[in-house]
């Protein structure tokens, strides 16, 4: 989707999940990460980050991630990010996601993200999730569509990652992208993770000499090509 910074937040709350959901051995954790991303036209951002996670209820299947960071975007500037994303479940397979993620810019960029959708097992600890997801922010036209997130546990420390995206954007125009990636705690309380992104996003890029075009506009750009993320998470508790 149009926003890295939201993409970034979305992405480490499924760490937490994740590797929660992995081990089930604790109620709450709490953990310290950092994040290098590069994309299509220059962007890269750079970003800290804290976040803490609890499971509660029966078999601890209701979770409540928070998520707090500072990044530094080569677009928009530094500016705060923050995010929440709760899991609850609808039946002894299913669970319900909602994840809402909100960025503040030191020089006024502002972006909110909305997202949820049911997750479904597919078998051997894999997972499925079909989500609804609306993203908004104060450089571009809004989007809204569906997202697919694979979850596929290899062994006990190594979890890969498929996610696709289609979504249309006001004014005109589609996001298309697919990606994949992999979680791996090489030590105790480690995780390290990397997400490799290929998409076609019809949004101008803030501050990457791309006019953004308002609603109704006939003419909006695209901007295509690869992405890199990398991050590694800490799990102090």
């Amino acid at each position: 989707m149009k926003l890295v910074t939201v993409q970034i937040a979305l992405l480490l709350t499924a760490v937490a999940l994740a590797s929660s959901g992995a081990g089930n051995a604790l109620a709450a954790s709490v953990g310290l990460g950092a994040d290098y991303y590069t994309g299509p036209s220059g962007l890269s951002v750079r970003d800290i980050l804290a976040y803490g996670e609890t499971s509660f209820g029966r078999a601890s299947r209701t979770t409540l991630t928070a998520v707090a960071s500072r990044y530094s975007s080569s677009q928009t500037g530094p500016g705060t990010g923050a995010a929440l994303a709760a899991g609850v479940p609808l039946s002894p397979q299913t669970s319900l996601q909602i994840l809402g993620s909100r960025s503040f810019g030191d020089q006024g960029f502002r972006a909110t993200r909305f997202q949820f959708g049911p997750v479904f097992p597919i078998g051997a600890g894999r997972t499925l999730g079909v989500s609804y997801t609306r993203a908004y922010d104060s450089a571009g036209p809004s989007t809204k569509g569906i997202v697919m997130e694979a979850v596929i546990p290899a062994t006990a420390s190594f979890i890969a990652l498929a996610r696709g995206a289609l979504a249309s954007v006001d004014g005109g125009g589609t996001n298309l992208q697919g990606s994949a990636g992999a979680l791996w705690s090489p030590a105790s309380h480690v995780i390290l993770l990397g997400e490799v992104t290929l998409g076609r996003d019809a949004t101008g890029l803030p501050g990457g000499g791309i006019a953004v075009p308002g609603p109704g506009s006939s003419s909006q750009q695209y901007v295509s090509g690869p992405a890199l993320l990398i991050g590694l998470r800490y799990v102090i508790h």
